[in-house]
């Protein structure tokens, strides 16, 4: 029966998750930290170029990549397959792969020759910081790594298609070990930090593409032994490069995906473009710091979610994927009320401890106050997006890249009007994103609701109680802020007491959402343990 195998599906995709997790705790953690200690040792100008250099080389990547990585992931390797299916659908995967990575080593190739020469034609005071900044070399590093990053592609489709979930964390956690040490290290040993940023690219490259490639040369494939050295190699089977379900939605999804990377990179291409490179520094701070939680915990669930939404709509299993949208959205949300309540009042007192007053003095505490709102909205558009991906036909597929046509307009349009013509700078930029984002989850909402017949929004929104909390701990911690560490304030026991009372404002609030929203916990956890739906219980 489709529920049957639903609730298998759920558990094998839902295996190792815990580990994947944890493993990106640790890395993201220590990621952060690392690059607290860097921002220490850089200026808001070398901040700023960083920021294009790794703009470029993320979008080459995203735009290279997350299409084929979505098709891919329609192929379904668990164990709830049967046996003599999985040969197929892996060697199948392993083409989409190798597709993917030649298409991004000729993305990076254009790049490299026609990125360079647009960079370095800006003002002669552009042109001056930058070679006195090592911008070429930091450029061609940052594509160098990103190069290498593409070598393992068919071999990360086949990890993330087969559910390695223990592999991809060791293999993430060891290259994003080394990527975040490594720029602290080579900035002690001289070396200037853009070129400290490149080399750490580099090396994340090299750990990535080399964990991959050596554990397949050395365990193989669980069905069928595919050499590691001929990842890249394009192999037929049954005559079909691929399934005809994935060859045919694979433009769709590629044009889908450009238009979700112009709304994610939006406000960083008008910002790099009209912004002087202090500003952009800021922005690249802030938006590290700020993201952090989005990389830990959002990006996390949206990829677990992704691949579980994936292998349950290909079997039918709607009941399941209904169940896991609305516990997923419902915990975000609660998240997002958290920011929300916190962020604001705190944004100046966290920046004041972990970068001292050269980034309190700038626009950094007002930007990062707005970025709460934003970072809420990014974790429920993320995880709702990610079941339009798994979910959509090629039907739907047309209709969203046409859709996100206008609200890659409408971002663009709204980041320049932001920052340009109404003079809001940085905090504007944020706003504009936030109003985007708002258009993007409502029409994920209404297809979800669509397709599956019995989801109501309404059940994604936490309980009256919960929203009346944090306003009121909006409200207190404002008021706190206010009374002991205003905005011009570097005083640090204010600071101190001003901590201490939204502790006790915190330890408040989780009393009333624990008590509110014990079920969605519970619920939660036997997601993530890919168990069964409970029955709801009776009224």
């Amino acid at each position: 029966m489709p529920s049957e195998r639903g609730a298998a599906t759920l558990k094998a995709a839902a295996q190792g998750i815990h580990h994947l997790f944890l493993s990106s705790l640790a890395s993201k953690v220590l990621t952060f930290a690392a690059n607290v200690a860097v921002v220490r040792y850089t200026s808001p100008e070398q901040q700023g170029f960083k920021l294009q250099l790794e703009l470029i080389a993320m979008s080459v990547l995203f735009f290279g990549r997350e299409a084929f990585r979505v098709a891919a992931l329609r192929m379904d390797m668990s164990e709830a397959v049967p046996v003599e299916e999985i040969g197929s659908a892996l060697r199948h995967t392993m083409n989409v792969g190798a597709l993917s990575a030649l298409f991004t080593a000729a993305l990076l190739a254009g790049v490299w020759f026609v990125g360079l020469p647009m960079l370095m034609q800006r003002s002669q005071e552009w042109q001056h910081a930058a070679a006195e900044l090592q911008l070429p070399g930091a450029f061609c590093l940052f594509l160098v790594g990103a190069f290498l990053e593409t070598l393992c592609e068919p071999l990360y489709m086949t990890m993330q298609g087969m559910a390695l979930n223990k592999l991809r964390s060791y293999s993430e956690a060891a290259a994003l070990f080394v990527r975040s040490l490594a720029p602290i290290v080579l900035i002690q040993l001289g070396f200037p930090p853009l070129l400290a940023f490149g080399w750490s690219w580099v090396l994340y490259g090299t750990v990535m593409t080399g964990t991959l490639y050596f554990y397949f040369s050395v365990q193989g494939c669980r069905v069928g032994v595919i050499p590691a050295t001929s990842a890249l190699a394009v192999r037929r089977d049954d005559g079909v490069l691929m399934p005809a379900k994935v060859s045919s939605c694979l433009l769709q999804l590629q044009l889908e995906s450009s238009m979700r990377l112009v709304l994610q990179e939006a406000e960083k291409v008008v910002l790099s473009s009209v912004a002087p490179l202090a500003e952009q520094g800021v922005f690249q701070v802030v938006s590290h710091l700020g993201g952090m939680l989005c990389r830990l915990l959002f990006r996390f669930i949206e990829e677990s979610s992704l691949a579980i939404w994936s292998k349950l709509v290909s079997i039918g299993a709607l009941e399941e994927s209904q169940r896991v949208l609305v516990v997923l959205l419902r915990f975000l949300c609660l998240l997002g009320f958290i920011f929300c309540a916190f962020g604001p009042a705190y944004s100046h007192s966290l920046l004041f401890i972990l970068y001292g007053t050269k980034w309190t003095a700038t626009d950094g505490p007002e930007v990062l106050a707005a970025y709460c709102l934003y970072l809420s909205l990014m974790g429920i558009n993320g995880s709702s997006e990610a079941f339009n991906r798994a979910a959509a036909t090629d039907a739907h597929l047309q209709r969203l890249w046409k859709v996100q046509c206008v609200f890659s307009c409408v971002s663009v349009a709204l980041s320049v009007l932001s920052t340009t013509q109404l003079g809001l700078g940085l905090v504007g930029l944020v706003w504009s994103s936030s109003v985007v984002m708002c258009l993007r989850t409502a029409f994920c909402l209404h297809y979800a609701r669509s397709f599956l017949p019995s989801f109501r929004v309404r059940d994604c929104i936490p309980a009256p109680s919960v929203v009346a909390a944090t306003a009121g701990a909006f409200v207190a911690t404002k008021a706190s802020q206010r009374q002991f560490f205003p905005r011009e304030s570097n005083d640090v026991k204010a600071m101190a007491m001003h901590i201490a009372v939204g502790a006790v404002i915190f330890l408040a609030y989780l009393g009333v959402v624990y008590k509110a929203e014990r079920r969605l916990f519970g619920e939660m956890r036997s997601v993530l343990r890919g168990e069964a739906a409970a029955k709801p219980k009776n009224a």
